[in-house]
């Protein structure tokens, strides 16, 4: 039964998803609002320490509000479909998506440290307002639970974490063989703005100052609407008071010995740029790499300079700098800059990977795309776009089409064919 509900859910969630508006559904629509909406998973208690410090840090003023979702995933194997448990702080109660009966028992004493400690971090905190809830389903079934909660809720980010966490030897220890597809069915499939976080201990401030309190934050660009959105949370962050960002764009270089770059990264670094240029907070560097070795050498070189890495995942985007490391990357969720980075057993820092949420219907993506070179890390997907574009262009071009057809000719939803190439109308 499993089997045949979960791909039924997580194909019906990728049709209907773009049917469904709602403003911000990235940091970089948000930017400039007071509130900002984000979704964080749970696996277990581990996770928690971490990702309360990097929402801390992400409340970068305390006159805007930061509405938090804290969603606790627990696998049921022998779970028919989901269940929803929506927690308060006295008791929980139940909001189920099943129409057959009661949820089965679990052991609940994890859950109750985790939703103990989101309401603390809800009354230590100015303008913070947390919502707590648990989802109880098989693994198969869990992305599609994660992407509809953050449409219900308008989020503009989810933040996910890590299927492997850190040992006393700095090296990457498996916790769950399933949760890596659960991470990339989400990244696949969001409604918003996705990152997935390595935690290296940042809640114990590895690379902050003792004295002072400040956290030093690296942002690494090359460019995309990836490494934008990476910028742009990264921005946020340095609003906090003593946090300390350095951003660093990579700049590779052409033939011609020539810095390359185009338009848009342009405009994202230079719209930074003015806007923080009085800030004693905030740094800018630019370092000049001429291939993937050197991309290797300046990342081994910083490593652990900062205690909290953000990036750009970067999916599909090709250039030559990290085109030459696909064959080196073993987890594609993280993009090439965020593996070389979680690959290290020396490094310390935390990271995130962060990736845009794309709308094909209100933005000019395919339009971009079209004669640009991209590549897909698992090579699936060359000179078109990536997975996550791939997958919905079908679908939004056929509803584009179905809605100029019906302005031009003003005819009944019915008398439009349905786009399946038979020229049969239903």
């Amino acid at each position: 039964m499993n089997s045949i509900i979960a791909p039924t859910i997580a194909t019906l969630y990728k049709r209907t998803n773009l049917f469904i508006k709602y403003n911000s559904r990235t940091i970089q629509e948000a930017r400039n609002k007071t509130e900002l909406r984000i979704l964080v998973c749970i696996h277990s208690y581990c996770n928690v320490p971490g990702i309360l410090k990097l929402l801390e840090i992400s409340h970068g003023s305390r006159h805007n509000q930061l509405t938090v979702f804290a969603l606790h995933l627990v696998d049921l194997a022998d779970q028919p479909s989901s269940v929803l448990i929506v927690h308060d702080s006295h008791s929980p109660r139940f909001e189920e998506t099943k129409a057959n009966g009661a949820h089965h028992d679990y052991d609940s004493s994890e859950t109750d440290q985790i939703v103990t400690a989101f309401n603390e971090f809800e009354k230590t905190n100015d303008n913070v307002s947390v919502q707590s809830l648990t989802t109880l389903s098989p693994f198969t079934a869990m992305h599609g639970d994660i992407c509809s909660l953050a449409e219900d809720k308008f989020v503009a980010l989810l933040i996910l974490p890590f299927h492997k966490h850190t040992t006393k030897e700095q090296s990457l220890e498996e916790i769950i063989s399933s949760f890596p597809n659960i991470n990339q069915n989400v990244l696949d499939n969001a409604p918003c703005s996705v990152g997935i976080f390595i935690d290296r201990g940042f809640e114990v401030t590895n690379g902050s100052d003792p004295d002072y309190g400040v956290h030093e934050i690296a942002m690494l660009f090359i460019g995309g609407v990836d490494d934008c959105e990476a910028l742009y949370y990264a921005w946020r962050m340095a609003r906090k008071p003593g946090v300390l960002l350095t951003v660093i764009r990579l700049l590779e270089t052409d033939s011609r010995d020539q810095r390359k770059s185009n338009e848009l990264d342009d405009d994202c670094i230079n719209d930074f740029r003015i806007q923080t240029s009085n800030d004693d907070f905030i740094i800018y560097e630019e370092k000049i790499v001429n291939d993937g070795e050197e991309l290797i050498e300046a990342l081994k070189e910083m490593e652990n300079k900062f205690e909290l890495f953000i990036v750009g995942r970067r999916d599909g985007l090709d250039s030559p700098i990290t085109s030459e490391l696909l064959d080196r990357i073993d987890y594609l969720e993280l993009g090439i800059i965020g593996d070389l980075l979680a690959a290290s057993d020396s490094a310390t820092s935390s990271i995130l990977v962060v990736q845009q949420f794309v709308n094909l219907i209100d933005n000019k993506v395919i339009e971009d795309l079209i004669g640009t070179q991209w590549l897909s890390m698992d090579r699936t997907a060359m000179n078109f776009g990536s997975r996550r574009l791939l997958m919905a262009t079908g679908n939004t071009l056929w509803m584009y089409s179905e809605q100029k057809l019906k302005e031009m000719h003003d005819v009944d939803e019915g008398d439009v064919d349905d786009g399946d190439g038979d020229g049969v109308n239903r």
